[in-house]
């Protein structure tokens, strides 16, 4: 449900690790700003929309890890400025845009 969070007005850390997530609905963490970690490893996520986490402007650690991603759609993480560490590896990407990361300036840990 896209609105499963958005009371969460303060959230801040979210672990949804482990979980049987396929997709993200668009909006989903439209409400939850403050969010600085975010968690989705080892689900059987295929497909990200490009705004995915286009509100997370605060988001520092993102774990998609262990997913089933074979794309990141170009502007994935174009509003993410403030990501430091980023988990992609055990999916099946098979290409990644050469402009995926050029607002990531602060990201120093990069796993694929």
């Amino acid at each position: 449900d896209a609105g499963a969070f958005s009371n969460l007005i303060k959230l801040s850390e979210l672990n949804l690790s482990q979980n049987h997530f396929q997709s993200l609905q668009v909006g989903l963490f439209d409400n939850n700003i403050e969010l600085t970690k975010l968690d989705f490893w080892r689900n059987p996520i295929k497909n990200l929309h490009a705004s995915s986490f286009s509100n997370l402007i605060k988001l520092t650690v993102l774990d998609l890890g262990d997913n089933q991603l074979e794309n990141l759609p170009v502007g994935l993480f174009d509003n993410n400025i403030e990501l430091t560490e980023l988990y992609l590896s055990n999916n099946h990407i098979k290409n990644l845009d050469a402009n995926l990361f050029q607002n990531n300036v602060k990201l120093d840990k990069l796993y694929l």
